[in-house]
Protein backbone atom coordinates (compact mmCIF):
# COMPACT_ATOMS: atom_id res chain seq x y z
CA UNK A 1 0.00 0.00 0.00
CA UNK A 2 1.00 3.60 -0.37
CA UNK A 3 2.57 5.14 2.69
CA UNK A 4 3.35 8.69 3.75
CA UNK A 5 5.16 8.63 7.04
CA UNK A 6 6.05 11.50 9.31
CA UNK A 7 9.02 10.52 11.45
CA UNK A 8 11.42 12.20 13.83
CA UNK A 9 15.18 12.35 14.09
CA UNK A 10 16.65 12.62 17.56
CA UNK A 11 19.56 13.77 15.56
CA UNK A 12 23.14 12.83 16.17
CA UNK A 13 25.58 14.90 14.25
CA UNK A 14 28.43 12.54 13.76
CA UNK A 15 32.01 13.08 12.74
CA UNK A 16 32.20 14.93 9.49
CA UNK A 17 35.41 14.65 7.57
CA UNK A 18 33.29 15.45 4.66
CA UNK A 19 29.77 15.93 5.76
CA UNK A 20 28.17 12.89 7.18
CA UNK A 21 26.20 14.65 9.14
CA UNK A 22 27.09 13.86 8.51
CA UNK A 23 21.43 14.05 9.72
CA UNK A 24 18.48 10.20 7.41
CA UNK A 25 11.15 1.80 3.64
CA UNK A 26 6.55 -6.12 0.05
CA UNK A 27 5.62 -8.81 -1.68
CA UNK A 28 4.09 -8.90 -5.16
CA UNK A 29 4.27 -5.92 -7.41
CA UNK A 30 0.77 -4.54 -7.73
CA UNK A 31 -1.00 -1.47 -8.96
CA UNK A 32 -0.87 0.63 -5.75
CA UNK A 33 -4.21 1.17 -4.00
CA UNK A 34 -5.86 4.55 -3.74
CA UNK A 35 -3.79 6.90 -1.58
CA UNK A 36 -5.18 7.43 1.90
CA UNK A 37 -5.45 10.72 3.70
CA UNK A 38 -2.37 11.44 5.84
CA UNK A 39 -2.77 10.67 9.52
CA UNK A 40 -1.31 12.79 12.32
CA UNK A 41 1.55 11.38 14.40
CA UNK A 42 4.25 8.80 13.77
CA UNK A 43 2.78 7.60 10.48
CA UNK A 44 0.92 9.19 7.65
CA UNK A 45 -0.30 7.52 4.54
CA UNK A 46 0.47 8.01 0.84
CA UNK A 47 2.28 10.36 -1.43
CA UNK A 48 4.63 9.83 -4.38
CA UNK A 49 6.64 11.71 -6.94
CA UNK A 50 8.74 11.23 -9.98
CA UNK A 51 11.43 13.30 -11.55
CA UNK A 52 11.02 14.60 -15.03
CA UNK A 53 14.36 15.26 -16.59
CA UNK A 54 17.40 13.08 -16.84
CA UNK A 55 20.58 14.73 -15.54
CA UNK A 56 23.50 15.19 -17.86
CA UNK A 57 26.13 14.22 -15.29
CA UNK A 58 26.40 12.66 -11.86
CA UNK A 59 27.10 15.93 -10.08
CA UNK A 60 24.45 18.14 -11.65
CA UNK A 61 23.57 20.70 -8.99
CA UNK A 62 21.44 23.29 -10.68
CA UNK A 63 18.88 24.68 -8.22
CA UNK A 64 20.75 24.73 -4.89
CA UNK A 65 24.42 24.75 -5.81
CA UNK A 66 26.65 26.84 -3.53
CA UNK A 67 29.62 24.49 -3.33
CA UNK A 68 31.64 22.00 -5.34
CA UNK A 69 31.63 19.54 -2.44
CA UNK A 70 30.30 16.12 -3.44
CA UNK A 71 27.05 14.72 -2.06
CA UNK A 72 26.95 10.90 -1.91
CA UNK A 73 23.96 8.64 -1.50
CA UNK A 74 25.21 5.97 0.92
CA UNK A 75 27.37 5.71 4.04
CA UNK A 76 29.33 3.14 1.97
CA UNK A 77 29.98 5.45 -1.00
CA UNK A 78 33.66 6.25 -1.70
CA UNK A 79 34.99 9.48 -0.21
CA UNK A 80 36.61 12.41 -1.95
CA UNK A 81 38.34 15.33 -0.21
CA UNK A 82 35.10 17.27 0.34
CA UNK A 83 32.21 14.87 0.71
CA UNK A 84 28.80 14.93 2.38
CA UNK A 85 26.19 12.29 3.10
CA UNK A 86 22.72 12.61 4.57
CA UNK A 87 20.11 9.93 5.21
CA UNK A 88 17.10 10.70 2.93
CA UNK A 89 18.24 8.78 -0.17
CA UNK A 90 18.94 5.74 2.01
CA UNK A 91 15.49 6.15 3.55
CA UNK A 92 14.00 6.11 0.05
CA UNK A 93 15.97 2.95 -0.72
CA UNK A 94 14.70 1.25 2.43
CA UNK A 95 11.17 2.36 1.61
CA UNK A 96 11.52 0.87 -1.87
CA UNK A 97 12.63 -2.49 -0.46
CA UNK A 98 9.63 -2.44 1.85
CA UNK A 99 7.16 -1.37 -0.81
CA UNK A 100 8.19 -3.85 -3.50
CA UNK A 101 10.12 -6.62 -1.75
CA UNK A 102 8.77 -7.11 1.77
CA UNK A 103 11.78 -5.34 3.24
CA UNK A 104 14.27 -7.76 1.70
CA UNK A 105 17.35 -6.52 -0.12
CA UNK A 106 16.67 -5.77 -3.79
CA UNK A 107 18.77 -7.72 -6.29
CA UNK A 108 21.28 -5.72 -8.31
CA UNK A 109 20.48 -6.98 -11.80
CA UNK A 110 22.53 -4.34 -13.63
CA UNK A 111 25.67 -4.68 -11.44
CA UNK A 112 25.49 -1.01 -10.48
CA UNK A 113 28.20 0.05 -8.01
CA UNK A 114 25.83 2.53 -6.38
CA UNK A 115 23.14 -0.10 -5.91
CA UNK A 116 25.74 -2.20 -4.09
CA UNK A 117 26.62 0.80 -1.91
CA UNK A 118 22.98 1.42 -1.00
CA UNK A 119 22.38 -2.27 -0.28
CA UNK A 120 25.50 -2.39 1.93
CA UNK A 121 24.56 0.68 4.01
CA UNK A 122 24.69 0.42 7.79
CA UNK A 123 22.19 3.22 8.37
CA UNK A 124 18.54 2.22 8.78
CA UNK A 125 15.45 4.25 9.60
CA UNK A 126 15.15 2.85 13.12
CA UNK A 127 18.35 4.73 13.97
CA UNK A 128 16.19 7.88 13.93
CA UNK A 129 13.48 9.01 16.30
CA UNK A 130 9.96 9.15 14.91
CA UNK A 131 9.47 12.91 14.63
CA UNK A 132 12.29 14.21 12.42
CA UNK A 133 11.54 12.99 8.92
CA UNK A 134 8.72 12.36 6.54
CA UNK A 135 8.70 9.66 3.89
CA UNK A 136 6.34 8.52 1.16
CA UNK A 137 6.03 5.43 -0.99
CA UNK A 138 3.38 5.15 -3.67
CA UNK A 139 2.21 6.42 -7.06
CA UNK A 140 3.48 9.80 -8.23
CA UNK A 141 0.12 11.50 -8.64
CA UNK A 142 -0.83 15.12 -8.15
CA UNK A 143 -2.93 14.06 -5.15
CA UNK A 144 0.18 12.50 -3.62
CA UNK A 145 2.17 15.66 -4.31
CA UNK A 146 -0.43 17.71 -2.45
CA UNK A 147 -0.33 15.31 0.49
CA UNK A 148 3.44 15.47 0.72
CA UNK A 149 3.43 19.26 0.54
CA UNK A 150 0.79 19.41 3.27
CA UNK A 151 2.72 16.93 5.38
CA UNK A 152 6.05 18.77 5.29
CA UNK A 153 4.30 22.11 5.93
CA UNK A 154 2.50 20.75 8.98
CA UNK A 155 5.50 18.87 10.31
CA UNK A 156 8.40 21.18 9.54
CA UNK A 157 6.86 24.43 8.28
CA UNK A 158 9.05 23.95 5.22
CA UNK A 159 8.57 23.75 1.47
CA UNK A 160 10.04 21.23 -0.91
CA UNK A 161 12.91 22.10 -3.24
CA UNK A 162 12.48 19.05 -5.48
CA UNK A 163 8.81 18.16 -5.88
CA UNK A 164 8.33 20.61 -8.75
CA UNK A 165 11.24 18.91 -10.57
CA UNK A 166 9.40 15.58 -10.72
CA UNK A 167 6.90 14.18 -13.22
CA UNK A 168 3.41 13.84 -11.80
CA UNK A 169 0.40 12.04 -13.24
CA UNK A 170 -3.32 12.61 -12.87
CA UNK A 171 -4.09 8.91 -12.47
CA UNK A 172 -2.37 6.10 -10.62
CA UNK A 173 -2.55 3.94 -13.71
CA UNK A 174 -0.19 6.29 -15.57
CA UNK A 175 2.05 7.13 -12.62
CA UNK A 176 5.52 5.92 -11.80
CA UNK A 177 6.18 4.83 -8.21
CA UNK A 178 7.74 7.50 -6.01
CA UNK A 179 9.94 6.98 -2.98
CA UNK A 180 10.39 10.34 -1.21
CA UNK A 181 11.90 11.50 2.09
CA UNK A 182 12.62 14.81 3.79
CA UNK A 183 14.82 15.15 6.85
CA UNK A 184 14.67 18.48 8.69
CA UNK A 185 16.49 19.35 11.87
CA UNK A 186 17.33 22.54 13.76
CA UNK A 187 19.44 22.30 16.89
CA UNK A 188 20.98 24.80 19.31
CA UNK A 189 23.86 24.63 21.75
CA UNK A 190 22.92 24.94 25.42
CA UNK A 191 25.25 27.92 25.64
CA UNK A 192 26.11 29.79 22.42
CA UNK A 193 29.82 29.75 21.75
CA UNK A 194 31.92 32.84 21.17
CA UNK A 195 32.35 34.27 17.69
CA UNK A 196 36.12 34.09 17.23
CA UNK A 197 38.43 36.17 15.06
CA UNK A 198 38.79 35.04 11.49
CA UNK A 199 41.87 32.92 10.81
CA UNK A 200 43.41 30.57 8.25
CA UNK A 201 42.18 27.05 7.57
CA UNK A 202 44.34 24.29 6.12
CA UNK A 203 47.79 24.65 4.67
CA UNK A 204 49.63 25.14 1.40
CA UNK A 205 51.16 21.68 1.81
CA UNK A 206 47.71 20.11 1.71
CA UNK A 207 46.51 22.47 -1.03
CA UNK A 208 43.51 23.52 1.09
CA UNK A 209 44.64 26.86 2.50
CA UNK A 210 41.90 29.49 2.98
CA UNK A 211 42.27 32.90 4.62
CA UNK A 212 39.86 34.93 6.76
CA UNK A 213 37.75 31.92 7.71
CA UNK A 214 34.92 32.49 10.20
CA UNK A 215 35.27 30.44 13.40
CA UNK A 216 33.34 29.94 16.65
CA UNK A 217 34.25 28.27 19.96
CA UNK A 218 36.17 29.31 23.05
CA UNK A 219 39.76 29.37 24.22
CA UNK A 220 39.18 29.57 27.96
CA UNK A 221 35.53 29.93 29.04
CA UNK A 222 34.87 26.93 31.36
CA UNK A 223 31.09 27.14 30.97
CA UNK A 224 31.26 27.00 27.20
CA UNK A 225 33.98 24.37 27.12
CA UNK A 226 32.00 22.15 29.49
CA UNK A 227 29.72 21.47 26.51
CA UNK A 228 32.60 19.87 24.58
CA UNK A 229 33.21 16.27 25.65
CA UNK A 230 36.50 14.68 24.56
CA UNK A 231 36.18 11.30 22.87
CA UNK A 232 39.83 10.55 22.19
CA UNK A 233 43.15 12.39 21.88
CA UNK A 234 46.26 10.88 20.33
CA UNK A 235 48.10 14.00 19.19
CA UNK A 236 47.34 17.40 17.69
CA UNK A 237 46.27 15.83 14.39
CA UNK A 238 44.30 12.84 15.68
CA UNK A 239 41.43 13.62 18.08
CA UNK A 240 37.65 13.81 18.43
CA UNK A 241 35.05 15.48 20.61
CA UNK A 242 31.27 15.71 20.81
CA UNK A 243 28.67 18.30 21.79
CA UNK A 244 25.12 17.44 22.87
CA UNK A 245 22.56 20.02 21.84
CA UNK A 246 19.38 21.10 23.56
CA UNK A 247 17.38 18.94 21.14
CA UNK A 248 19.46 15.78 21.80
CA UNK A 249 21.26 16.08 18.49
CA UNK A 250 24.90 15.21 18.95
CA UNK A 251 27.63 16.99 17.01
CA UNK A 252 30.75 14.87 16.65
CA UNK A 253 33.91 16.28 15.13
CA UNK A 254 37.11 14.39 14.46
CA UNK A 255 40.51 14.79 12.82
CA UNK A 256 42.85 12.11 11.55
CA UNK A 257 40.34 9.29 10.97
CA UNK A 258 41.03 6.59 8.38
CA UNK A 259 38.55 4.93 6.06
CA UNK A 260 37.30 4.69 2.50
CA UNK A 261 33.70 5.68 3.30
CA UNK A 262 31.76 7.30 6.16
CA UNK A 263 30.83 3.99 7.79
CA UNK A 264 34.52 3.07 7.91
CA UNK A 265 35.36 6.48 9.38
CA UNK A 266 32.64 6.02 12.01
CA UNK A 267 34.00 2.57 12.93
CA UNK A 268 37.53 3.98 13.16
CA UNK A 269 36.21 6.67 15.50
CA UNK A 270 34.60 4.05 17.74
CA UNK A 271 37.83 2.00 17.90
CA UNK A 272 39.97 5.01 18.76
CA UNK A 273 37.47 6.10 21.43
CA UNK A 274 37.45 2.62 22.98
CA UNK A 275 41.27 2.64 23.04
CA UNK A 276 41.38 5.97 24.93
CA UNK A 277 42.56 5.28 28.48
CA UNK A 278 43.77 8.58 29.92
CA UNK A 279 41.15 10.99 31.27
CA UNK A 280 40.67 14.04 29.08
CA UNK A 281 39.40 17.59 29.58
CA UNK A 282 38.73 20.28 27.00
CA UNK A 283 40.98 23.33 27.23
CA UNK A 284 39.85 24.97 23.98
CA UNK A 285 37.46 24.41 21.09
CA UNK A 286 37.64 26.04 17.67
CA UNK A 287 35.36 25.15 14.77
CA UNK A 288 34.74 26.87 11.42
CA UNK A 289 31.29 28.06 10.45
CA UNK A 290 29.72 25.91 7.74
CA UNK A 291 27.08 26.98 5.24
CA UNK A 292 26.28 25.22 1.96
CA UNK A 293 23.49 24.06 -0.33
CA UNK A 294 23.75 21.17 -2.76
CA UNK A 295 21.64 19.27 -5.21
CA UNK A 296 22.80 16.12 -6.91
CA UNK A 297 21.16 13.98 -9.51
CA UNK A 298 22.28 10.34 -9.62
CA UNK A 299 22.40 9.28 -13.28
CA UNK A 300 24.41 6.24 -12.22
CA UNK A 301 21.13 4.96 -10.74
CA UNK A 302 19.05 5.87 -13.78
CA UNK A 303 17.99 2.71 -15.64
CA UNK A 304 19.46 0.49 -12.93
CA UNK A 305 17.53 -2.79 -12.89
CA UNK A 306 16.49 -4.31 -9.57
CA UNK A 307 14.97 -7.69 -8.83
CA UNK A 308 12.42 -8.70 -6.20
CA UNK A 309 12.18 -12.03 -4.37
CA UNK A 310 9.29 -13.09 -6.59
CA UNK A 311 11.14 -12.48 -9.84
CA UNK A 312 9.75 -9.08 -10.81
CA UNK A 313 11.98 -6.39 -12.26
CA UNK A 314 12.10 -2.70 -11.31
CA UNK A 315 13.88 0.05 -13.22
CA UNK A 316 14.91 3.35 -11.65
CA UNK A 317 13.85 6.26 -13.82
CA UNK A 318 15.36 9.05 -11.73
CA UNK A 319 17.07 9.71 -8.40
CA UNK A 320 18.03 13.04 -6.88
CA UNK A 321 18.83 14.61 -3.52
CA UNK A 322 19.32 18.02 -1.93
CA UNK A 323 21.15 19.08 1.21
CA UNK A 324 21.27 22.40 3.06
CA UNK A 325 23.55 22.60 6.09
CA UNK A 326 24.55 25.49 8.34
CA UNK A 327 26.59 25.49 11.55
CA UNK A 328 27.58 28.52 13.65
CA UNK A 329 28.13 29.55 17.27
CA UNK A 330 24.44 29.12 18.17
CA UNK A 331 23.75 25.75 16.56
CA UNK A 332 22.86 24.29 13.19
CA UNK A 333 20.22 23.48 10.61
CA UNK A 334 19.93 20.49 8.28
CA UNK A 335 17.40 20.08 5.50
CA UNK A 336 17.67 17.27 3.00
CA UNK A 337 15.25 15.77 0.51
CA UNK A 338 15.54 12.77 -1.78
CA UNK A 339 13.35 11.14 -4.39
CA UNK A 340 13.59 7.95 -6.41
CA UNK A 341 11.22 7.32 -9.32
CA UNK A 342 10.66 3.68 -10.25
CA UNK A 343 9.15 1.91 -13.22
CA UNK A 344 8.08 -1.69 -12.90
CA UNK A 345 8.63 -4.43 -15.47
CA UNK A 346 8.02 -7.85 -15.52
CA UNK A 347 36.75 3.95 31.99
CA UNK A 348 40.04 2.69 34.52
CA UNK A 349 41.99 4.00 37.56
CA UNK A 350 41.98 7.80 37.51
CA UNK A 351 45.08 9.57 36.19
CA UNK A 352 45.89 13.21 35.74
CA UNK A 353 43.65 14.51 32.94
CA UNK A 354 45.27 15.66 29.73
CA UNK A 355 44.26 19.14 28.55
CA UNK A 356 43.12 19.03 24.93
CA UNK A 357 42.83 21.84 22.40
CA UNK A 358 40.13 20.85 19.91
CA UNK A 359 41.03 23.19 17.07
CA UNK A 360 39.51 22.23 13.76
CA UNK A 361 41.63 24.49 11.56
CA UNK A 362 42.51 21.87 8.97
CA UNK A 363 40.92 18.84 7.33
CA UNK A 364 38.33 17.26 9.60
CA UNK A 365 35.27 15.05 9.66
CA UNK A 366 31.91 15.83 11.17
CA UNK A 367 28.98 13.54 11.99
CA UNK A 368 25.45 14.23 13.21
CA UNK A 369 23.45 11.50 14.89
CA UNK A 370 20.17 11.02 16.75
CA UNK A 371 20.95 10.93 20.46
CA UNK A 372 17.40 9.84 21.34
CA UNK A 373 17.05 6.91 18.94
CA UNK A 374 16.31 3.48 20.36
CA UNK A 375 17.60 1.73 17.25
CA UNK A 376 21.30 2.37 17.77
CA UNK A 377 23.69 5.30 17.78
CA UNK A 378 24.69 6.01 14.22
CA UNK A 379 25.05 9.23 12.23
CA UNK A 380 22.36 10.39 9.86
CA UNK A 381 24.63 12.98 8.27
CA UNK A 382 28.35 13.33 7.77
CA UNK A 383 30.87 15.62 6.13
CA UNK A 384 34.54 15.43 5.25
CA UNK A 385 35.95 18.94 5.12
CA UNK A 386 39.22 19.49 3.34
CA UNK A 387 38.82 22.80 1.51
CA UNK A 388 36.81 25.15 3.78
CA UNK A 389 36.09 27.45 0.86
CA UNK A 390 33.66 24.83 -0.43
CA UNK A 391 31.74 24.94 2.84
CA UNK A 392 31.30 28.67 3.40
CA UNK A 393 29.03 30.69 1.18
Amino acid sequence: MNTLRMHSFGAVFASIVGLLLCLVLGGCLQVPPQAEEPSQGGSMSPSNSSTATSPSNSDATTPLLSSNARLVGSDHSPLEANTLWCAPLQICWEEMAGYFNGGQTLKNLSESAMVDELNAATFTQDMLSDDHYLSYAGPATYDAKAQIEQGITEKFNEKSDILDQLDWSESEADALTLLYAMLFRQFSFEQPFEVLDTADFGSEAKANLSHDVAYFGSYDDPILLEQVRPLFWEDDEHFACQIWTEQDDVLILARGLSGEHFDALWNDLQKRQEAQEQALITSSFVCPNLDLKLQRDYPELAHAALGTHDGQTLEIAQALQTLEFTLDNTGGRIKSEAAIMVETAALIDPVEPLACDFVFDDSFVLFVADGASSGGFYPYMAAQVHDIAEFQS
